[in-house]
C-alpha cells in the first residue's frame, strides 16, 4: 500500500512543509522509501519499508499500553 505526501498532511492536519521533514528523516533512517506516483510524476507515493513495518507494530503496542495505563488511573466517576 502506498499512500501520497499530501495525504498524509491531511490526515495529521499538518503542512506539507512539516510532513516533508519528517519524510525525508524517516527515509534517512530507512524506515520509508518515496516513488514517483506513475500516473502523475509530480506526485510521490509513500511506502514502508520492512524497518517501517517492524517499527510500526511496535509503536502500536506501546501506544495501547500507553494508553491502557492512563485510562487505568481514572476513576469511573
Amino acid at each position: 500500500m502506498t499512500t501520497s505526501t499530501s495525504e498524509i498532511g491531511a490526515r495529521l492536519e499538518q503542512l506539507g512543509g512539516t510532513i516533508t521533514v519528517g519524510l525525508d528523516a524517516m527515509e534517512r533512517d530507512g524506515l520509508i522509501r518515496r516513488k514517483k506516483d506513475r500516473s502523475d510524476g509530480r506526485i510521490s507515493r509513500i511506502v514502508l519499508t520492512a524497518a517501517g513495518r517492524s517499527l510500526r507494530k511496535s509503536l502500536k503496542a506501546d501506544a495501547a499500553a500507553l494508553i491502557g495505563d492512563m485510562f487505568a488511573t481514572l476513576s469511573p466517576t
